[in-house]
Formats: C-alpha cells, sequence, structure tokens
C-alpha cells in the first residue's frame, strides 16, 4: 500500500506489499514501459515533479557570464543518486525538447555526491562553446548514461530517464535586419542595397559586454549554387555597438564569380548565404546567424514553344496495385489500374463507357472488354480506378498488352497549360496465362513434359527431381534382400527398402532438358554387380517413378516467367479451365 504524508509518496516493502494484497487487487504501475515492481501508489497528483528526483535551485541557476554556477539535485524518498564523484555530466544537459543544451558534449559540468542524497552539479560556463538555441531559454537536467539512480532501502523500482528543469541561460537573441540587393549584367555587378544590422535583441542590453573581436562575415553553402563557383572575401565585424547593434556593408568586391541569367532559381535570381558569428556576450558565445545576398543576373535568351507551356505534352500517370506491378487476368481477383491526372485536370464527369480496354497477343489476336461486366470505372476531379475483374481461362491466344484507350469528351483541362488529343492511351504488360507443362508418352517408353511460359530452362535440375534407383537381391529361398552401405561404403544387405541405398540414374535415364523439354526414358531388366564380404552379387536395378519427377514451382530454380505468363503454385491444376461447371467446354463423353 502507498500512503500520503505532506504530499510526498510513502512506500511499503515488498514484503507488507504483499501481505495486503493477499486479498484485494494490487494495481502495479507502469513507468514508460518499464514496470515498477516493489510498489504501489494512490495516483494522486505529484506536485514536486518526477518520481526520482528533485532540483533544489533551478530558480537560483541563472547562467549570465562565463563564471561557474552550481546545480543541486535531491533524490526522492526510495531513490538515490549511483554517480562517482568527478564525473563530467554535461550530457545531463538539454532543452526543453529533451536535445542537448550545449553544442560540446563534455567539460562543462561535474558531478560530486553531496549529503542527504543530494547530488552537486558544477558548471563552468567559460567552457561553452556554444548553445542550441538563439537567445535565452530553460535549462533542464537529464541523468543519462548507465544507470545513475538506484532504488534505495526496500525500494526495487528501475529508473526512467526523465528531465526536469534546473536553471536558465541568459544570452541575446541575434537578428539581422535588411536586405542586400544587387543586379548583375555583362559581368558586372551593382549593389541596390549594401547594409544589414547586426542585432542583439535582449532587455537591457549592455553594448560594454558585447564582444565582437573574434567575429567572422563567411559565405555559407546553399540553394543553386556551390562555394567553389564564387570567392567571398571573409569579413568581420567593426565599429562601435550602440544599443546592442552593429552594421555590416557588403562591397561589390567582396563577392566575386559569374552570374548566369540561366542560374540561381532558373531565372537569374542567386541568394548567396552568408553567416555572422563568432559573437560573444558578457562571456558567453553567441550562434552564427547567416543573412542573403540576392543578386538577379539579366540576359535571358530563352523561348518557349509547345503552346507557350513547358508542361504542354504531360500525360497522366498510370499506374497499378498488383503484385510485381503487373496486372495479371487469370487468377481469381480483380486487377486495379490507376490513373494519376495532372494538375488542372478534372476527370470527375468519366465513365465505363468513355474508356476501351483491350487485350493484345503477339500474333494479332484482340480481345476487347465489356465495360460494367469485365470492368469497372471510378473517377474523381485528380484520380481515376479501373477496376478489371476479367478472368481469362485459355492457354492460347497468350495475351501480352491491355490497351486502355479514354474517350476525352468528358474530360476538362487548362487549355493555356496542356494540348489534349480526342483520345489518350497507355499500354500495361499483362500476365494472362500461367506457365504449364503438357505431359507426352506412354507408360512404358520415354516420358516428355513440355514447359511453356518458362525462360532458362536448360538443365534438368532446374524442374525436377534426380532420378534414382535401388539395387535388389533375390537369395535361393526367394527372399528379395536391399543393398545398402555402411558409413565407410562397404556393402551389405538390408531387409527392407527403406535401407537401401539410393544412386543417380539420370545417366541410365537418360535425362536431359532440350528446348523447354525435359525428357526420361524408362529403362527395364539393368543389373549391376556389387561386393558384400567379398562376394559378388548381380543385383537387380530398380528406378524411381518418372510420374513423380517434375518439382512444382516454388521447387524449381533458375526459371522465369515469358511476357504474358505467370508461375503459380502448380504447372497442371489450372489446365483443367474447360472442366468447371461454369465452363463446361471440355469433352464430357468416356473412353474405352
Amino acid at each position: 500500500m502507498c500512503t500520503t504524508d505532506g504530499g510526498k509518496m510513502r512506500k511499503r516493502t515488498v514484503i507488507a506489499l504483499l501481505t495486503a494484497c493477499s486479498f484485494a487487487v494490487c494495481a502495479v504501475p507502469v513507468v514508460s514501459g518499464n514496470i515498477v515492481m516493489a510498489e504501489v501508489q494512490d495516483f494522486e497528483e505529484n506536485t514536486d515533479g518526477n518520481m526520482y528526483f528533485s532540483s533544489l535551485n533551478a530558480e537560483e541557476v541563472n547562467i549570465k557570464d562565463a563564471g561557474t554556477y552550481t546545480v543541486r539535485l535531491k533524490a526522492k524518498e526510495g531513490w538515490q543518486f549511483d554517480v562517482a564523484d568527478h564525473t563530467d555530466v554535461t550530457g545531463w544537459f538539454v532543452n526543453e525538447a529533451g536535445e542537448s543544451a550545449f553544442t560540446n558534449t563534455s567539460g562543462i559540468a561535474m558531478a560530486v555526491n553531496g549529503e542527504d542524497f543530494e547530488l552537486d552539479i558544477t558548471i563552468d560556463a567559460s567552457k561553452i562553446e556554444g548553445f542550441s538555441t538563439n537567445g535565452s531559454a530553460d535549462l533542464y537536467v537529464m541523468p543519462t548514461g548507465g544507470i545513475p539512480l538506484v532504488v534505495e532501502g526496500d525500494n526495487h523500482g528501475q529508473y526512467v530517464a526523465v528531465s526536469e528543469k534546473a536553471g536558465s541561460y541568459i544570452i541575446p537573441e541575434v537578428q539581422i535586419e535588411g536586405t542586400i540587393e544587387a543586379e548583375s549584367q555583362k559581368n558586372e555587378t551593382e549593389y541596390k542595397e549594401d547594409t544589414v544590422t547586426i542585432a542583439l535583441k535582449l532587455e537591457g542590453v549592455d553594448d560594454t559586454l558585447i564582444d565582437s573581436s573574434s567575429s567572422y562575415v563567411v559565405m555559407r553553402e546553399g540553394d543553386g549554387y556551390y562555394l567553389s563557383d564564387f570567392s567571398f572575401e571573409d569579413g568581420t565585424l567593426s565599429g562601435e555597438w550602440s544599443n546592442g547593434e552593429i552594421t555590416y556593408k557588403v562591397t561589390p568586391e567582396q563577392l566575386q564569380g559569374d552570374f548566369s541569367p540561366l542560374g540561381g532559381d532558373g531565372n537569374g535570381n542567386y541568394y548567396i548565404n552568408v553567416g555572422v558569428g563568432g559573437i560573444t556576450y558578457n562571456g558567453l558565445p553567441l550562434g552564427e546567424k547567416t543573412f542573403r545576398i540576392h543578386v538577379y543576373s539579366f540576359g535571358r535568351t530563352f523561348t518557349i514553344e509547345s503552346n507557350g507551356s513547358l508542361i504542354n505534352d504531360t500525360q497522366p500517370s498510370w499506374t497499378t496495385e498488383t503484385e510485381g506491378g503487373e496486372p495479371v487476368l487469370c487468377d481469381a481477383y480483380p486487377d486495379q489500374l490507376n490513373v494519376a491526372w495532372p494538375v488542372d485536370f478534372d476527370a470527375s464527369a468519366l465513365e465505363e463507357e468513355d474508356f476501351t480496354l483491350t487485350m493484345r497477343s503477339d500474333y494479332g489476336d484482340e480481345l476487347v472488354l465489356e465495360p460494367g461486366k469485365d470492368f469497372t470505372v471510378k473517377s474523381d476531379k485528380d484520380k481515376t480506378v479501373i477496376t478489371v475483374n476479367y478472368i481469362y481461362w485459355a492457354n492460347i491466344p497468350v495475351y501480352k498488352t491491355m490497351s486502355v484507350d479514354v474517350n476525352t469528351e468528358k474530360l476538362n483541362w487548362d487549355t493555356e497549360k496542356y494540348t489534349v488529343s480526342e483520345v489518350i492511351s497507355h499500354d500495361y504488360d499483362i500476365a494472362s496465362v500461367y506457365a504449364y507443362y503438357v505431359m507426352s508418352g506412354g507408360m512404358e517408353g520415354t516420358q516428355k513434359w513440355t514447359y511453356y511460359g518458362v525462360d532458362n530452362l536448360t538443365d534438368w535440375e532446374q524442374a525436377f527431381k534426380i532420378p534414382t534407383y535401388t539395387l535388389t537381391f533375390t537369395d535361393e529361398n526367394g527372399v528379395v534382400k536391399y543393398y545398402a552401405e555402411d558409413e565407410n561404403g562397404n556393402g551389405r544387405f538390408a531387409d527392407t527398402a527403406e535401407e537401401a541405398a539410393e544412386f543417380d540414374s539420370r545417366e541410365d535415364n537418360q535425362c536431359q532438358v532440350v528446348e523447354n523439354t525435359g525428357s526420361f526414358a524408362r529403362v527395364y531388366d539393368q543389373t549391376q554387380d556389387v561386393e558384400v564380404n567379398g562376394v559378388t552379387y548381380t543385383c537387380d536395378k530398380v528406378y524411381s517413378n518418372a510420374d513423380n519427377m517434375p518439382l512444382e514451382p516454388d521447387e524449381c530454380t533458375g526459371i522465369t516467367a515469358q511476357k504474358g505468363y505467370i508461375i503459380g503454385d502448380n504447372w497442371e491444376m489450372h489446365g483443367r479451365w474447360p472442366w468447371q461447371t461454369f465452363i463446361n467446354e471440355g469433352y464430357l463423353g468416356g473412353s474405352k
């Protein structure tokens, strides 16, 4: 159980908890995914911040100069700091977002254990190289690294990193006011505006505390130019500060280079980034701030054809949501064809009758799908979805493409941006037939499997099992024995076929693949001599079943589907399509 005393949480030991919970349901709090196993809270609002530690002097820690400051933390009841004296804890200091408060993450703050579960952190502000914010901000402390807080007494909790306000720092915000405007023509640059004002914004700013002796003004990277494109003479801030302000003038000689009328934003507008930094206030570093030099270059000679529009010939984007990016017309699932229309098109009036879908083979076969039955259309302003519900069953013709033709009579577009023909067309590559094999040959002769719709089938092992044979010997009593071998390859006879040694029979069965046809020649009455215990025996060869030779498609290696085909789960099933009751086109009679 937990009780409260003066707003602070008291915790019982795990033994007491178990006793109290013998006849009651106990709540176990969860903190950031970690279960605190040894305590139950009353879940009252905790006005003292986080459950692990508090800051004793946050209101007193205001970093205003390069002096030394002490942050005093105190572990709450049930917790204690586990930090060795003189540990560098610079990385503990963060901003409100949990990001590092200083640009350098070491060398600034050192921790020393105090009395009564306190921890004193000394901040040497003279070692701060920079702040994460431009201007004043609150300072937070987040103990991290290893396990900085551990349980004390009978508390069995686990610390989860949290932050607590520990103070603030007071520095001016750097602002740059004004613009630099220049025009370039025939390699001559003329400045229309050449001065900016660097202003330090802070209530009661004191000019005597500003130090710009180590200041710099340098060109920085930006869009539309490389640093190597131009030369920039680095500058510095000089003169006297007045009410936290000083001016800086850019001279025509300071920035040199060729400004192309086609460069920058493509219209001759260059925006050169210039960084101003190295300023300190009361010994504390201020962050770099940038301003831009805008140079406008004259002299373009380009003209625009194509109806005066660069996007005149832009076509709609055609995609599909089918696996592999290719509609499969022979499976049981609908295929979605997506049309994304360019900006300032309106396709909301398009209907099914405005679309023509035609499947085509390499040999002149065409199949036009029926709107409303074989496909449906849903169209809005900027997107059209064509759902193709048609299933193609036959093995021939092999339709390899599907053309989608859109009648544009009901389509609207910005005529100043685009030129559109009466019909917009797009061809999709499709798969319309499952790859398959046709088996031929008799039960006693050569068995053949001819594969259709696959490429790269060159070797037997790609699509067929390795055929084998076993050896049997019939003794004088008519008992069949099976030739086997021990781990050393020595021959022996076994009583069961499961123990028999198996041998590769591809050579005996003349297994080969020629032009996508695999063949297996059955052989009979073959023998082989073996030696068992120094005696030679003539054994009969027993070959594996030819009908079980083909591998399933997912077991095959190296083969790919030809255009117009797709490799399915098996080679034969789809070939039974004529006998389906809803098609009923296969031969229904019997045979003798």
